[in-house]
């Protein structure tokens, strides 16, 4: 799901409750004495146009959106990037029995930004409040359109509007990165419309960053493997051949739960241009196989914030 620098953002009381009327029921395959309803969760990262980071989280039927705040991060990015934490225990720092800091990177104008946001919280670990302090990490980006981190705080993935997707590599301590250019993936990917860290797997032997994307041009829903070492032998693959273009933001940020047969699903959320917020299941994410993605319904029309689902 989301990293957990992310987690830890979002974690708190939700605001402007909303319930869901759409039913989501389980795989016309499954056996009969399942078939019932899906437990789901889902969520989304946004921002405000004050520049007001912001999370829509859906979960038992309902779903709600929270401001980090009432701080702000002083304009409205062009995108988002979250470092993926391994799963070995590696979080943000914590400064006090109040205080959690994470460290994550946006597009500001023509430049990238790192961000440090303190979140406090109440004896229950509720937030109260966030404050965000940026600085420039790199400037001159403008030909820069999207960016996303791979797993760690290694690789800084970009995509530029001359097609090209390229990997820079991030060093430094939190508050002090900067960021290299590493290696040029490959051209040809001026079509992609969103392009979101997925997980990261051992194709072969070799460490690789899997990547969720759409394809503007044909609809596609597509992954990207991308192995750490030589990342120009990356290697795409389709999961859905239509119905997936015109998207703001597609994330592997869900997961649903048949609670009568315990059948799990992956998920994936996206988030279209006119903002409402869908719920797709995916029986296994890491096989590479969509056959197996089903359209579950909207879980928030016309969301406000601009949605960023890294």
């Amino acid at each position: 799901m989301l990293s957990s620098a992310l987690a830890a953002a979002t974690a708190g009381t939700l605001l402007t409750a909303v319930p869901l009327a759409v039913p989501l029921p389980v795989l016309a395959a499954a056996p009969a004495q399942a078939r019932g309803f899906l437990d789901c969760y889902a969520e989304v990262p946004g921002v405000t146009a004050r520049g007001v980071p912001t999370t829509y989280r859906f979960e038992n039927g309902h779903g709600a959106s929270q401001n980090r705040g009432p701080g702000t991060l002083g304009y409205q990015p062009r995108d988002i990037a979250y470092p993926h934490h391994p799963a070995d225990g590696a979080s943000p720092a914590a400064s006090g029995p109040t205080a959690v800091t994470s460290y994550w990177f946006t597009l500001a104008g023509s430049e990238l930004r790192e961000v440090r946001e303190v979140d406090r919280r109440d004896a229950r670990g509720l937030l109260l409040s966030a404050s965000y302090r940026t600085r420039v990490v790199r400037k001159h980006w403008e030909g820069v359109r999207q960016i996303s981190v791979g797993r760690g705080r290694d690789d800084l993935y970009v995509l530029t509007n001359t097609d090209q997707l390229l990997r820079y590599r991030l060093s430094g301590a939190d508050g002090n990165t900067t960021a290299r250019l590493d290696d040029t993936v490959g051209i040809g990917f001026g079509s992609i419309g969103t392009f979101e860290y997925a997980r990261s797997t051992a194709a072969g032997g070799e460490p690789a960053d899997v990547f969720l994307a759409t394809d503007a041009d044909t609809g596609e829903l597509l992954e990207l493997t991308i192995p750490v070492l030589d990342p120009t032998a990356y290697t795409r693959t389709v999961l859905a051949t239509a119905g997936w273009g015109e998207l703001r933001s597609a994330g592997r940020t869900a997961s649903c739960l048949n609670p009568r047969s315990g059948r799990s699903y992956d998920g994936i959320v996206t988030v279209d241009l006119d903002g409402n917020i869908r719920l797709w299941t995916d029986r296994n994410a890491r096989d590479g196989d969509g056959s197996d993605i089903v359209r579950r319904g909207v879980l928030k029309a016309a969301w406000k914030p601009m949605a960023y689902g890294d």
